[in-house]
């Protein structure tokens, strides 16, 4: 079936070009300007929307009718127009999508690992594009190489929030972000900072122990995030809200991209973005949700409004890019990680979560907390884990050692510690706290590296502090927090951060007035610099 005979047949408009990838690099808007996105290789994708279907991809007039007249798998997708809108129905899902506003995107990855877009239009109707498979997922990443591996030259990288390893798979998994804010300092024209913050996210499994160094050390950053060992174990499903222009995301000033993410063995595919602004956002659920035993759906919701964008995909469209690993030799068929894969394991929960990014030293230390949020509200987190085979709950529903929590949920890498890499508190504060086994004083980062330090582990303390999940329920909330944070309408969502003193000029100028000779050069021009 041709793609322009499916749509007349069920008077679709295509508009392929106004309706591409959401990805972060470059922000596009739509008929509406409400849903945005961006496209890697724009020509190809419009092209291939235009003139060729997925071959797994059918649309029908009627959801009553089968796609490819069977039995609807999920590899097939249905379009049915109806007065306000459409319905879009993914495989045997009985439950269609209603898409009734221009506000609506939602993007299904089928079988072959060709996509269909769906978006409501100004028109009446919906936009429907079909992608290639080629065009779906980001090419493969290139391999490392000096002088910083894996640190692609950001000064400071860091990824930080709470996680934990239930003991059956994860069925459902929801959570609900409330007055999400953007960080304080996002750069000045000659810094730039990136911040993203994650609704619900999963991974297959924690790493095993014998891939791990003991001290969570690794002195190159892409011994760690660049070995093809720990592809599966690095593949991630995600709801995003991103901020800033660094780290490929380009996201106008006060403003939030929406959308969802997976990435597989270091390829990634989108859904279709909603940008939006800090002021419009209330509460914003987010939800993981395993439709059928192959089928996953992510999604993301404004509460309140019509803005919705989701992701659905199949295991089968997975499997393809773990068997192009397998088949180029990077992912042994008889390993243990690809026997998760190939389960459908998804059992290492994130939440709450965050990634930030800075790209060049700022001008003053007391930026360094301004990039943390004051107070990241999640509330309504639930998580639904598989039954046993005998229908029963699994119990405890979390490896005793592997519980929520901090202490295994960092990674900090960058310019900043050498192209390092740390996944362990006490290792990085060891090595670049104040006084640290490998903070030269005689560096001019020295000081920019404690106060990186002193942040975060007051960051970590804070967010232990105001956990509360009933693992009885299965449901709780989160705050990431600073520790001794103050309650005042005068910051944002209500709370304002501690002054970290090590972040703070005056505390560098009387070190430097304090420390043994020789006195470090760098505090010569420390009361201008720093």
């Amino acid at each position: 079936m041709k793609l322009s005979t499916a749509a007349a047949a069920i008077n679709i408009n295509i508009i392929s070009s106004t309706l591409v990838h959401a990805s972060a690099s470059s922000v596009r808007s739509m008929q509406a300007s409400i849903l945005t996105g961006k496209s890697r290789k724009d020509a190809k994708t419009s092209k291939s929307a235009k003139t060729k279907a997925a071959k797994n991809m059918s649309y029908s007039s009627s959801l009553e009718q089968p796609c490819n007249g069977g039995t609807p798998n999920a590899g097939t997708t249905c379009v049915k127009q109806t007065a306000n809108g459409c319905e879009l129905q993914v495989g045997p899902d009985p439950f269609p999508t209603k898409i009734d506003s221009q506000q609506q995107g939602h993007v299904v990855i089928t079988n072959d690992g060709s996509s269909v877009e769906v978006s409501g239009s100004i028109y009446g109707g919906c936009n429907v594009a079909a992608v290639q498979y080629k065009d779906t997922f980001d090419p493969p990443p290139g391999n490392c190489s000096p002088p910083n591996p894996g640190t692609s030259g950001a000064w400071m990288r860091l990824w930080f929030g709470a996680v934990g390893v239930s003991n059956s798979n994860i069925k459902s998994f929801n959570a609900t972000i409330v007055d999400p804010i953007i960080p304080d300092f996002m750069g000045d024209g000659s810094v730039s900072v990136s911040y993203r913050q994650w609704g619900v996210a999963a991974q297959p499994a924690a790493l095993p122990e014998d891939f791990t160094t003991e001290d969570g050390y690794y002195e190159e950053a892409c011994k760690f995030e660049g070995n093809t060992s720990f592809g599966v174990y690095n593949s991630v499903f995600q709801t995003v809200l991103a901020a800033g222009n660094a780290d490929d995301i380009a996201a106008p000033p006060g403003q939030f991209m929406l959308n969802e993410e997976i990435e597989i063995f270091g390829r990634n595919a989108w859904g279709l973005g909603t940008l939006l602004s800090q002021e419009s956002l209330g509460k914003v659920f987010f939800s993981m949700e395993r439709e059928t035993t192959d089928l996953w759906r992510l999604t993301s919701r404004v509460l309140g409004t019509s803005i919705e964008t989701s992701l659905t995909f199949s295991q089968d469209s997975l499997m393809l890019i773990f068997d192009e690993a397998a088949m180029n030799g990077d992912l042994p068929k008889n390993s243990t990680a690809y026997k998760l894969a190939d389960e459908n394991v998804w059992k290492w929960v994130f939440v709450p979560y965050m990634k930030k990014e800075i790209n060049e030293v700022p001008k003053r230390l007391a930026d360094i907390p301004r990039t943390f949020v004051n107070i990241s509200k999640y509330e309504d987190v639930h998580i639904e884990l598989e039954p046993d085979k005998d229908g029963n709950p699994v119990t405890p529903p979390f490896n005793t050692t592997q519980k929520l929590g901090y202490d295994d949920g960092m990674e900090i890498t960058g310019e900043l510690f050498g192209g390092a890499l740390y996944l362990n508190f006490t290792t990085l504060h060891a090595d670049y706290g104040l006084g640290g086994n490998r903070n030269d004083v005689a560096d001019s980062l020295y000081p920019w590296r404690v106060c990186v330090v002193e942040s975060l582990l007051a960051y970590k303390r804070g967010s232990e502090n105001s956990m509360d999940f009933n693992y009885d329920t299965m449901s709780g909330s989160f705050n990431m927090t600073f520790e001794n944070s103050t309650e005042s309408s005068a910051c944002a969502s209500g709370v304002c951060a501690p002054t970290i003193q090590t972040c703070t000029t005056a505390y560098w100028v009387e070190w430097c007035l304090s420390v043994s000779a020789p006195t470090p050069e760098w505090c010569m021009s420390a009361a201008d610099t720093l």
